[in-house]
């Protein structure tokens, strides 16, 4: 298996160690990986022809490109015909546009909030459209982006104003979104494993992590930041967050693995953003994981196998399936990808 990820740079510290951890976590399990640093496009060409790899498990989702723009990591893969992990790349391109992402939410009928966009190429509009803003607080995010990117919540326009300015020193367009349900809304991710009707859905409910801040969502950089998480046990909420989940990676095509985030305000979920590719292992994804008695390998195993059984044929799965694998999935998940396994929550 090879494990693409970029050069390492002093702000990217804390993903360098996830890199490490999520090639360690797989060799325990039996699969050979190499973690192969890269920067450009040939690179990952010359790693591809060297290596030969049966899967590629990129810990990135595009290369750094000019221009702002760089280039989706999974046409790469795509053209030159090697099965790797996670969305193909029109997904993956449509899901890192938080704005596109809802409106293809928004056409389903699913549930999203009131939201507008900040262009930087025209900050001579935004005053009036931030003097507009009265249904607070917002949250402000940057319009694309790769993965979760810096936060904001404002309970004022004055915090509004400050926000806007902080996000645009080292961002593009930024996304203004309300929030449901205001001070009592309560928050909820849920992470998925697997494809479309074979898919688990994984739901725990989410804490803010100092009494200052009532949104978990509203963090500080770096791990220190998670928020407490509590499990779900089964019933209505639990089932009416998976099957939205289910909706809500559907529409905009996620596959293998994917983090979805949710808030309940009265009586009504209202789907917030969702993460194609959340840089693994996570805490964030462990806790919700652990809900199915799923550890960190078992998880990673898991959508390695969700990957090889959409590209390869049975005997190959069996061929690179190591065993232990098998020995770290709990009970009823051993045949996870199995005919038994049905839609919605899945075997949890």
């Amino acid at each position: 298996m090879l494990a693409p990820h970029l050069r390492p740079r002093a702000d990217l510290a804390i993903q360098a160690k996830r890199d490490r951890a999520l090639s360690s976590a797989l060799g325990r399990l039996g699969f050979s990986v190499v973690l192969r640093k890269v920067g450009r496009e040939d690179e990952v060409l010359e790693a591809l022809d060297f290596y030969d790899p049966a899967l590629v498990f990129s810990t990135l989702s595009f290369l750094p490109g000019t221009g702002g723009r760089g280039r989706n990591i999974h046409e790469t893969l795509e053209r030159s015909g090697y099965p790797y992990v996670g969305p193909s790349p029109d997904a993956l391109s449509l899901s890192q546009s938080r704005p596109a992402t809802l409106e293809a939410w928004r056409r389903l009928g699913l549930p999203v909030p009131d939201y507008f966009c900040l262009p930087r190429a025209k900050p001579g509009s935004t005053g009036a459209r931030l003097a507009a803003a009265r249904d607070f607080p917002y949250l402000l995010r940057v319009a694309q982006t790769c993965n979760e990117g810096p936060e904001v919540l404002a309970n004022s326009l004055a915090e509004l104003k400050a926000g806007v300015a902080k996000l645009w020193e080292g961002a593009g367009d930024i996304l203004v979104e309300g929030l449901p349900g205001g001070e009592s809304g309560r928050e909820f991710s849920v992470a998925m494993i697997g494809e479309g009707s074979r898919s688990l859905f994984l739901p725990v409910e989410r804490r803010p992590i100092h009494s200052r801040c009532r949104l978990s969502l509203h963090r500080t950089e770096g791990e220190a930041a998670l928020p407490e998480t509590l499990p779900l046990p089964p019933g209505r909420l639990r089932r009416e967050l998976c099957d939205l989940a289910q909706a809500a990676f559907g529409a905009i095509g996620l596959r293998d693995y994917g983090r979805l985030d949710v808030v309940l305000a009265g009586s009504r979920l209202w789907v917030l953003g969702a993460l194609a590719q959340p840089p693994l292992p996570d805490p964030l994804f462990s806790a919700c994981a652990a809900g199915a008695g799923l550890t960190v390998e078992g998880y990673l195993g898991a959508i390695a196998l969700s990957a090889l059984r959409r590209q390869m044929p049975e005997s190959g799965i069996s061929r690179l399936t190591p065993p232990g694998l098998l020995a770290v999935l709990p009970p009823g998940l051993s045949d996870f990808f199995g005919s038994g396994l049905g839609a919605g929550e899945g075997a949890a």
